[in-house]
């Protein structure tokens, strides 16, 4: 009887059931032991190349050039070349400051061509005319299409003089009719900052030379060009 329970027992455990020993709870479930996974690598920051701006400016930006703080707050992510004179015209014949006639900003891009890079900031109307300052927006902004330039900023000018505000106008038209125009409005910005301005309200101090360089960072950084 025994003989033919313990067969019964090795038959049954060959087909695949199992018994408790006597005195046991019958077999202990397996805890299932979760994978461990490698640590994960920590992304490399990606490192681009700075895009290259051309700011080509007349006397008003032109104090940039004196403030070294305000050139290093431009060059934050950004590779910038600075074209800056006194006495810049667009187009006509510039004027003669100190014995020195600097070339217009169209001479600037017709010479410089594909070194202007892909974005230009244009700082560029105080020694202009009003009444030919469409004109003359339009013909720099078609040079610069054609030296490959992307992205135009147009500084607006202060209006201390009544002859900005429709050259200003002639500015805001540029951008509105051309997609690859923005508008850096200096203007508004430096409005109620004398401080920023020398006796004529126009050529900056240190301070507005500082406050142009964070406006047209600004733009650049919500262009996300720097």
């Amino acid at each position: 009887m025994f003989r033919i329970a313990a067969l019964a027992v090795a038959a049954a455990a060959a087909a695949g059931f199992a018994f408790a020993a006597p005195g046991t709870h019958g077999p202990r479930a397996q805890t299932a032991v979760p994978k461990e996974h490698p640590p994960a690598v920590p992304k490399r920051p990606v490192h681009r190349t700075p895009e290259r701006v051309t700011f080509i400016g007349d006397s008003v930006p032109a104090e940039i050039s004196y403030v070294a703080s305000a050139q290093a707050l431009l060059r934050r992510g950004v590779h910038i070349d600075l074209q800056l004179a006194a006495c810049r015209r667009l187009v006509e014949p510039s004027c003669t400051v100190a014995g020195v006639t600097p070339p217009t900003a169209l001479d600037v891009i017709e010479s410089m061509g594909h070194r202007l890079g892909p974005v230009v900031v244009i700082g560029v109307g105080y020694n202009d005319w009003q009444l030919i300052y469409p004109h003359d927006t339009q013909l720099v902004l078609e040079a610069l299409r054609g030296a490959g330039v992307q992205h135009v900023l147009w500084l607006t000018l202060r209006e201390a003089r009544h002859s900005y505000i429709p050259m200003d106008a002639d500015i805001r038209q540029l951008a509105r009719a051309n997609p690859d125009v923005t508008i850096v409005d200096w203007n508004r910005y430096s409005r109620s900052h004398p401080s920023w301005f020398g006796a004529d309200g126009l050529h900056l101090s240190v301070a507005g030379a500082t406050a142009m360089a964070t406006l047209v960072h600004k733009t650049l950084v919500s262009l996300r060009i720097a």
